[in-house]
């Protein structure tokens, strides 16, 4: 008798496992299942850039796909475009180095771009509160959501060296949106908006104090970068449009023929959006006054006339 209730405690015990290990996946569980990796995709390429892999090294062509585990180098004539989850556009300059990894899922996408060396601009979608892009340097890393920004790790004296070893100087130039920077190994986080630029050296304290008006010669190095040209990649194409429709900045310095009239421009939309602010602050401040006027006219009609203070 004991033997065959022993039998029965296991048997219940090894169908509420079996249930258990079949049932309904909890929130977290669904969220790891339900993500995918999403290669970036190469959409345009000029002169020199290969991709380093496991299998080998090969020359980099439109329309290839990479992986997280691929390395990205661009020579000294060598420029590529990569588009991301269908999320922002990475325009790499000559003399880079640089990976992309990309995991989606039905809520949003999760973009790191590690650069090891050279010169990078990301234009990232807008309106995308579900998705994390990331870009990571030796140094220090940037978040970023809805931004046209560039990104700088080079050598002070020109060589090219290994970064993480090395002292490499980081730069990030906000075109528009925002950027928050942060520092290997340090909790402080400085956000950058447009029209700002921050150098940050290896041994340097990441403060405020860093941040300056974006520099002609930033200007200079994103307008050299974004040339948005339409090809047969539909995807890119409509991405592209929705850029351009969205950000100001960048028709204008895609669209205006040297640095000083792109920077004359900026400067322009900068201090017409600053006297809209103004306008908008005013009214606000204007329309509150007139509600605690109301509300105090209101106290007062409570008030027992026979009362006084």
């Amino acid at each position: 008798m004991f033997r065959i209730k022993t039998n029965l405690i296991l048997s219940s015990a090894l169908a509420i496992s079996f249930l258990i290990a079949c049932g309904p996946k909890t929130g977290r569980d669904q969220v790891k299942s339900e993500a995918r990796v999403s290669p970036a995709k190469i959409v345009w390429v000029v002169g020199d850039v290969r991709i380093q892999s496991a299998a080998g090294e090969k020359k980099a062509e439109q329309g290839l796909t990479v992986s997280a585990s691929d390395t990205i180098l661009t020579g000294a004539n060598g420029s590529v475009e990569i588009i991301v989850a269908d999320s922002g556009i990475i325009k790499v300059s000559k003399n880079s180095e640089l990976s992309v990894a990309t995991l989606v899922t039905d809520s949003g996408s999760d973009v790191k771009v590690n650069v090891n060396y050279g010169k990078i601009v990301t234009m990232v979608r807008k309106e995308q509160k579900t998705s994390d892009f990331r870009v990571v340097t030796p140094t220090a890393l940037a978040g970023v959501r809805g931004t046209t920004f560039l990104t700088s790790v080079e050598n002070p004296s020109g060589n090219r060296m290994n970064c993480a070893n090395e002292g490499c100087e980081v730069r990030f130039a906000v075109l528009e949106g925002s950027v928050a920077v942060t520092k290997v190994g340090e909790d402080s986080e400085v956000i950058l908006d447009r029209n700002r630029e921050l150098t940050l050296k290896k041994n340097q304290k990441l403060t405020d104090k860093l941040i300056l008006t974006l520099r002609s010669e930033s200007l200079k190095e994103l307008k050299g970068l974004i040339v948005l040209k339409k090809n047969d990649v539909l995807e890119y194409n409509r991405l592209v449009d929705e850029l351009k429709a969205s950000s100001e900045e960048l028709r204008i310095l895609s669209q205006t023929s040297s640095v000083e009239e792109a920077k004359v421009q900026l400067q322009k939309r900068e201090l017409s959006r600053n006297s809209a602010d103004e306008v908008t602050q005013t009214a606000r401040i204007v329309n509150e006054t007139k509600y605690v006027q109301q509300d105090v006219q209101k106290e007062k009609l409570k008030l027992n006339p026979k009362e006084t203070f």
